[in-house]
């Protein structure tokens, strides 16, 4: 800048020389104010120096203070920020120390977990292998009462077939007995003529008393032969049993088809029952369901019978004829009579 202004000022002073013709002390006159102005611009200059330096010490000042407060805003911006994180920090490691504590504990918890868990897969497994034992042992013995089953029916089978051939046997045997005795009387109608020891010597346990059979009901005949049926029935009643014999057994003879003759039949047995004549008696209340099986004493004198037989120490034959009352006479009243029977027989 300060060669432009010395050029501006040199083309000043020589523009009157360049235009006339200039004297020596025209000459020394420019001289001196050449020199003048020259010392003026440096004057100039150094003011503008020492302006300049003013003014940039005073710039640099008040930036120095601009910075300062600044910085000072920074500082407390960055107090500020150290502060929060110091509080994050210590969040941080709370949280850190929460967690730490939250996983040891989830740590236990899984050990004491996966130890119980072993405990059940260990009880697991033995339950397993004692169910797979216990059911071999199952059907091992589902197997063997197959097989005690099968021996069991076989063994009934054979048993029903023995005293099915007894209880004919037996059937056989009194009828001959009977025929022998009323051979030996000479009549047909001979109870008083039957001799009840002969008969008694065949059964077993000779000696013990027989229940004694009566009938609970008070029964009248109508019809033909009305007369005999109730002076026999009287007879029974009052245990003149050989006497009850012979009036009943004029009275089938009279009134074979007669409405009464089944109930006749039933008495007479129930006559040689409580003689002890047990063979004599199991014919006749066989008897009884010759015509029909829908008599109304056919319960009775089927009960009867199983008496009977029981006198005679056949008790599978008494077990087969109460069984035989309880399946065709399931709701009749001998029917429970029946089955307390073969309950005892077992």
């Amino acid at each position: 800048m300060k060669k432009t202004t010395l050029n501006i000022l040199l083309a000043l002073s020589l523009t009157p020389f360049l235009t006339q013709c200039v004297t020596k002390k025209d000459f020394t006159s420019l001289q001196y104010r050449l020199r003048t102005a020259t010392n003026n611009i440096v004057e100039m200059e150094r003011e503008i120096h020492t302006l300049k330096g003013i003014a940039g010490k005073s710039a640099e000042k008040d930036d120095v203070e601009q910075i300062q407060q600044q910085q000072a805003e920074v500082g407390n911006t960055a107090d500020r920020l150290n502060t929060e994180l110091l509080r994050i920090k210590g969040r941080l490691d709370e949280n850190v120390h929460l967690f730490r504590k939250i996983e040891k504990e989830n740590d236990k918890l899984y050990n004491e977990f996966s130890r119980r868990i072993d405990l059940l897969t260990e009880r697991l497994d033995q339950l397993v292998k004692d169910l797979n034992t216990n059911s071999d042992q199952l059907n091992t013995t589902i197997a063997q009462l197959n097989q005690t089953n099968e021996g069991l029916n076989k063994l009934r089978e054979e048993r029903a077939q023995e005293a099915a051939q007894r209880a004919r046997a037996a059937a056989k045997a009194a009828e001959k007995a009977a025929l022998k005795a009323r051979e030996k009387a000479k009549m047909p109608t001979g109870p008083k003529e039957i001799s009840p020891d002969k008969t008694k010597k065949r059964i077993k346990g000779e000696g013990k008393e027989s229940p004694k059979i009566s009938s609970p009901v008070v029964e009248k005949a109508e019809g033909p032969g009305k007369k005999d049926y109730d002076y026999g029935y009287s007879l029974l009643q009052q245990k003149k049993y050989r006497e009850a014999y012979a009036i009943f057994t004029r009275y089938i003879e009279m009134n074979p088809q007669g409405k009464m003759a089944p109930n006749a039949r039933f008495w007479l047995g129930d006559c040689l029952y409580n003689q002890k004549e047990y063979e004599l008696a199991i014919m006749a209340y066989q008897n009884v369901n010759a015509d029909s099986s829908n008599q109304p004493k056919a319960p009775a004198a089927l009960l009867k019978q199983g008496f009977a037989f029981e006198q005679l120490k056949d008790v599978e034959t008494a077990r087969i004829v109460f069984q035989k009352l309880l399946a065709e006479y399931p709701k009749s009243e001998q029917a429970t009579t029946a089955k307390n029977r073969l309950e005892a027989l077992k």
